[in-house]
């Protein structure tokens, strides 16, 4: 996975990241929590599958998802081939 921090680095207001996930690509085993309010995703090409607190989402090029980035969460490319490009927005900036 390669990722872009795209606000500047002192920014505390919010965080916006864009990452190219491989395929099979993700976040890794298990669930995590971010200590920010809310996270938004937006797939800007490919697919990701994401699970939120036990709920299943399957989101293709201009799907979109919000969320408590402190609920239980994961994500992964579930392409055998295809890049997958997102944004990621988390309020406020967890760093």
């Amino acid at each position: 996975m390669t990722e872009f921090l795209l606000t500047p680095s002192g920014e505390r207001r919010l965080q916006v990241i864009e990452s190219h996930i491989e395929p099979g690509g993700g976040s890794g085993d298990g669930l995590y929590s971010l200590p920010a309010d809310a996270e938004f995703v937006h797939v800007i090409a490919g697919r990701l599958d994401i699970e939120v607190e036990g709920n299943h989402y399957h989101l293709t090029a201009g799907d979109s998802l919000t969320f408590s980035a402190r609920s239980p969460h994961c994500w992964r490319n579930p392409s055998a081939d295809e890049v997958t490009h997102v944004i990621w927005v988390l309020a406020p900036s967890p760093w």
